[in-house]
């Protein structure tokens, strides 16, 4: 993988901030508020078919994981506590319900450190997708394609064959939930797709309980010009949105094959500690080698098990690898070495709706004193002790030098090392998975998030920037 700097990047930077706002890659004030990178990454032929096969991997990774916790509560064993923390009973039979009926998500996002392997976490949700989409199309307006490279993917048609699930109907009618504010950054996709006979509704999610209506064994929106009949709802967490009585109907008509739900009804897909199942001895042989190779190695943090760090020992030297297989409590990692400590990354495993998103749940045990990593340690002892699911994983090193440039001064191009995270978004209908398209978020921080642009007390830029993913010929 390399980093392909634009050319006169000064001259285009006023053109691709222009681009960006017509675009509606807008999410707070009036126009695009991150970062921006005059730059592409450019991967290898052989890289990108490494990506398309791990996509398979992934999808099988998440059949198996939902498989082993229909296993665990039909035993009744104590672990699916640990699967069903902060879940109502109705979230959890209606988990419990798509577990039976073997519903798993058919779109996702791949979150990698690196392309090699390193990922770090499954999306299995939706949000960003007309903004990703823009953002790759206005890369390539402003650098195109050079005769040496193609596009990682199509994002248009890509996304097109995502939402019709397999289906051979002439229209398709698909809902997008997210927050207000995301909508402008849908309205390309949005176009595009209509040209193709997707017809993308898109509504705040605290909305849609009003909107949706069911009749016949069919789910039905309402629009400007009339009631649709829905074929693909993309959006999770409905239990918040909608009444017990809706969300039974609803899985009714799913059952029924008259509508698809993407991810299904179901909080597993909104939790991290399915990561951490390959690494578990008393799974491993139900997974396969290649993805405990693809994702980040992870143990898990339960209450009342002991800690075992040994998935870590590959992504160490020996001293350190020898260290780690003595820490058997959370208070023993604050007697590791800071160099040790510093490179361990702890994250809210559950469906909590603050801390499994936005890096809000995700701590590294770094810190000039003991004393800072103690006050992360207590915070997760509490919650865990409580019976909520922890995960812990090596923290990855890996940056780039990559030219950043703040919306507020566009003459201005800073070159810092930063931190990556590739999203590479996919697809899987009738057990053929399909890779969409992928974008890669650069921030000078390690927490890579789309973070808005600005400065810190020392000037330094903070923020996130986002730019395409090319293929070299």
């Amino acid at each position: 993988m390399k980093i392909s700097y634009w050319n006169n990047p000064k001259d285009i930077m006023p053109e691709y901030l222009k681009a960006l706002n017509q675009s509606g890659c807008i999410y707070e004030g009036n126009s695009y508020s991150g970062l921006l990178s005059p730059s592409s990454v450019i991967i290898s032929r052989s890289q990108a078919e490494k990506i398309r096969r791990d996509i398979e991997e992934i999808f099988q990774w998440a059949r198996t994981s939902q498989i082993i916790y229909e296993d665990l509560y039909k035993s009744r064993s104590s672990l699916v506590t640990s699967f069903e923390f902060g879940l109502n009973k109705m979230d959890i039979y209606f988990q419990r319900l798509s577990a039976q009926n073997q519903y798993i998500p058919t779109i996702g996002r791949i979150d990698a450190i690196t392309l090699k392997q390193n990922v770090a976490e499954i999306q299995w949700k939706g949000g960003g997708e007309g903004f990703m989409t823009a953002i790759d199309l206005a890369c390539k307006t402003m650098h195109p394609l050079s005769v040496n490279e193609t596009s990682l993917a199509d994002f248009i048609t890509n996304w097109m064959m995502a939402f019709s699930n397999g289906t051979k109907k002439n229209n398709i009618y698909v809902l997008n939930t997210g927050r207000g504010n995301w909508q402008k950054g849908e309205k390309l996709l949005t176009d595009k797709l209509k040209e193709k006979g997707v017809f993308l509704f898109f509504s705040q999610t605290s909305d849609i309980e009003g909107k949706i209506i069911i009749s016949n064994d069919n789910v039905y929106f309402r629009t400007e010009n009339g009631m649709k009949k829905l074929d693909f709802i993309y959006l999770d967490r409905l239990s918040e949105v909608l009444s017990p009585e809706k969300l039974y109907q609803i899985f009714k008509c799913v059952a029924e094959g008259n509508v698809h739900i993407d991810p299904p009804l179901s909080y597993l897909w909104n939790q991290k500690i399915t990561m951490a199942l390959p690494f578990l001895e008393e799974f491993k042989d139900r997974f396969s080698m290649q993805i405990r190779d693809i994702l980040i190695p992870t143990a898990l943090i339960i209450n009342g098990q002991e800690l075992d760090l040994a998935p870590f020992i590959d992504k160490m030297n020996q001293n350190n690898a020898e260290i780690l297989l003595k820490i058997k409590t959370l208070d023993q990692l604050l007697e590791l070495p800071r160099n040790l400590r510093e490179d361990l990354v702890v994250k809210c495993a559950s469906a909590n709706k603050y801390y499994c998103y936005g890096g809000h749940g995700v701590y590294r045990l770094w810190g000039s004193t003991k004393g800072q990593a103690q006050k992360i340690i207590n915070f997760i002892r509490e919650r865990v002790a409580k019976g909520e699911p922890w995960i812990i994983q090596p923290y990855i090193n890996q940056t780039w030098e990559i030219p950043f440039v703040h919306p507020d001064n566009l003459q201005e191009i800073y070159r810092l090392k930063a931190h990556a995270r590739f999203g590479i978004y996919c697809s899987q209908n009738e057990q053929k998975s399909k890779l969409i398209g992928g974008i890669a978020t650069f921030s000078p921080f390690w927490k890579v998030a789309g973070k808005t642009a600005g400065r810190d007390g020392k000037g330094q830029l903070i923020g996130s920037a986002f730019t395409d993913i090319r293929i070299e010929n």
